[in-house]
C-alpha cells in the first residue's frame, strides 16, 4: 500500500490525510468567515488573490535579495558551526509574517471597521507589535549567544580502544 502510494502520490498515505485534513480546515474556516453578515465575499475573494499574487510575485524576490544580502554581509567565523544570518532570519520571518497579518490594525487604519464588528476600540496594536518583535529577537539573540558558548567550548578528546590499552 505505501509504495503504490509512493509511485502515484510521490509521499506517503499519512502525507496525503496530513493535506487533505489541513485543506478541510483551510475550507471550514472560509465557510465561516463568508458566512458572517458584515463581511464582504467578494472584497475577501480579492485580498486572498491578491495577497497571493503579491506574495509570490513581489514579497518572494524581495525576501530572496534581502536573504542574499544577510548572508554576504554576515560574515561568520571560520572555525564555528554556527549560523548568524539563522538567528536573523528567524525572528524577521516571525515579525514580517505579524506585519503582513495585522499592518491595518497596526498602522491603524483599520479602527472603523474593527469597532463596527468587535464593538470595541481596538488595542494598541503596534506597540503589542514592536513588544513582541523585540522579545523574539532578544530570544533570537540570547539562542545565539548560547550557541556561541557552547562551540567555543573544547571538546574533551574522546578515549579510544588503543588509548584505554595503554594504561
Amino acid at each position: 500500500m505505501i509504495s503504490l502510494s509512493k509511485r502515484v502520490y510521490g509521499e506517503s498515505p499519512l502525507h496525503l490525510l496530513g493535506q487533505l485534513v489541513t485543506l478541510a480546515i483551510a475550507a471550514y474556516a472560509f465557510l465561516q468567515v463568508v458566512e458572517v453578515a458584515s463581511t464582504d465575499t467578494l472584497s475577501l475573494v480579492i485580498w486572498f488573490v491578491g495577497g497571493a499574487l503579491l506574495h509570490d510575485l513581489l514579497f518572494v524576490p524581495v525576501y530572496l535579495v534581502l536573504d542574499l544580502v544577510a548572508r554576504r554581509g554576515i560574515r561568520d567565523h571560520a572555525r564555528r558551526r554556527v549560523r548568524a544570518v539563522n538567528h536573523i532570519r528567524f525572528p524577521a520571518a516571525i515579525s514580517g509574517v505579524m506585519f503582513l497579518t495585522l499592518f491595518p490594525l497596526i498602522l491603524g487604519r483599520a479602527e472603523p471597521n474593527y469597532v463596527r464588528t468587535a464593538g470595541l476600540q481596538p488595542p494598541d496594536y503596534l506597540g503589542r507589535w514592536l513588544l513582541v518583535t523585540a522579545a523574539v529577537f532578544g530570544i533570537s539573540a540570547l539562542a545565539y549567544a548560547v550557541r556561541l558558548r557552547r562551540a567555543a567550548k573544547p571538546e574533551a578528546p574522546v578515549a579510544t580502544r588503543a588509548d584505554v590499552s595503554a594504561v
